[in-house]
């Protein structure tokens, strides 16, 4: 799967689901949230659980780096969220 210049390119929710290692579905979302700058909700929301996923197996910092986010970032990405956003 090629990686999307935009997110009009980006691989639709049931092809990133279809990706049966929660890293792969991971490191994939975070690419291309840094190549547009953002992912919409539902794409962020499927990142935030192949992170939850895959952080069970291999611990924060190890997850960090394999899919190129600091362990603060995993963190704040995988914590369950405290009410509306501001």
């Amino acid at each position: 799967m090629t990686i999307a210049p935009t997110l009009a390119d980006a691989p639709s929710a049931d092809d990133v689901a279809a990706l049966r290692c929660p890293v792969d579905r991971a490191l994939l979302l975070t690419r291309i949230a840094r190549q547009c700058g953002t992912l919409p909700p539902l794409l962020a929301d499927l990142r935030a659980a192949a992170l939850i996923e895959a952080r069970v197996e291999h611990g924060v910092v190890r997850l960090a780096k394999k899919v190129g986010l600091s362990a603060a970032r995993i963190s704040q990405i995988t914590s369950p969220k405290k009410g509306p956003k501001a």
